[in-house]
């Protein structure tokens, strides 16, 4: 019954333009605010944005990780990650929470483990990792890479196929073969890094859980004044644009597993700007989820979460794309093995730790990267 109610519910057009909307607001998200430019009750807006939170959908706030000074290490292990990291020193576990991002495994068609660590920006970690994997007799499924753009799916209605608002695949393809999309590739490479305090990121963590967090539950939570709080969204988030509008997600709990297959893409395109081209266009297809690319080797990883009916569709796709995907091999995820982390510092406890707000974010990360390395 919830399945056939979760069904009828995201097929509403209503419902595809309040989604759309709440992806275009950067946190924190008023309601008053979607219900103005929506035109429609507060209530009204509060009631259907409730009934996606039932079903498992919510939001979290989307920025680029390289602005807070942030890339993302890649990893591909032929054995469980559980038994990858009982492999590793002992004193791994104590710094493990300031690096992980997120990790899945796939089943078909063969077992791969993918591990994402938070690194700093253009920390070149590759030389130590191969050290410490090696020295634990730990073996790589993958050539690991450094990921320095993050990109998340942004799904427009425009692609929305009838009757069932999945992706159009035909159209999805047609504005690829258009001229080329120059200041979206542009967009995509521009760097704008800034510096955060403690606080901010924090901040930033919080809405990256959710993006409807009130200010007075992050106030609480870090201990601090309201006041404090909305004068560093005001000052150090807002006014430097920091937030990319919001992007779904559904709770791993409550996916619907028997209708949905997670795809996973792992490749390399010798063609930097083809590859970002067909990422730019791809993102606002409702199957994609996110994408990871080193610019420095093209290599990448994409994510896809595709309807059973709709896998011939989006297989036929990948076909006809191959050259904006160079080489790459398609993995079956296991949607009950992914684990998903906001950026590192929640893991912080203030009255253990004592946080001086005052301290540089990226020495925090390469004081708990190099303790790793010589673990």
């Amino acid at each position: 019954m919830r399945v056939i109610d979760e069904a009828f519910f995201l097929k509403r057009y209503d419902v595809n333009l309040l989604i759309e909307q709440i992806m275009r607001t950067d946190p924190p998200i008023r309601i008053s605010k979607i219900a103005e430019d929506l035109n429609e009750p507060i209530s009204q807006i509060r009631r259907k944005i409730s009934k996606l939170y039932n079903l498992g959908y919510g939001f979290k706030g989307d920025f680029d990780l390289r602005r807070i000074g942030l890339s993302t290490l890649v990893l591909g292990f032929n054995e469980p990650i559980d038994d990858v990291i009982k492999k590793l020193p002992r004193n791994f576990s104590q710094y493990l929470p300031f690096l992980r991002r997120w990790q899945g495994e796939t089943f078909s068609p063969k077992h791969l483990s993918i591990a994402l660590m938070y690194i700093p920006y253009n920390y070149d970690v590759l030389a130590n990792a191969y050290g410490i994997l090696e020295k634990a007799n730990i073996s790589l499924e993958i050539k690991p890479f450094i990921a320095d753009i993050s990109i998340i799916g942004k799904p427009r209605t425009k692609y929305f196929g009838l009757p069932d608002y999945l992706t159009n695949w035909e159209l999805l393809y047609n504005d690829l073969k258009k001229e080329e999309d120059e200041e979206n590739i542009k967009e995509i490479l521009k760097i704008d890094p800034i510096n955060l305090d403690l606080i901010d990121v924090l901040i930033l963590a919080s809405y990256q859980k959710d993006a409807f967090t009130p200010v007075s539950k992050i106030a609480s939570d870090l201990k601090l004044s309201i006041s404090k709080i909305n004068r560093h969204l005001k000052t150090h988030i807002e006014k430097r644009k920091i937030f990319n509008g919001c992007s779904i997600k559904q709770l791993i709990s409550k996916l619907d597993i028997q209708n949905r297959i997670m795809m996973l893409l792992i490749g390399k395109n010798e063609d930097l700007s083809t590859l970002l081209k067909f990422i730019s266009i791809v993102k606002n297809s409702p199957e994609f989820y996110s994408a990871l690319v080193d610019s420095n080797n093209n290599m990448y990883m994409m994510l896809f979460s595709i309807m059973f009916s709709e896998i011939d569709l989006f297989s036929k796709f990948i076909k006809n794309v191959k050259e904006y995907l160079g080489e790459y091999n398609i993995f079956i995820l296991n949607p009950s093995t992914i684990k998903s982390y906001t950026i590192p510092f929640l893991a912080y406890n203030r009255e253990i730790k004592n946080w001086d707000f005052k301290i540089s974010v990226i020495d925090i990360m390469k004081e708990k990267l190099e303790a790793l390395l010589k673990a």
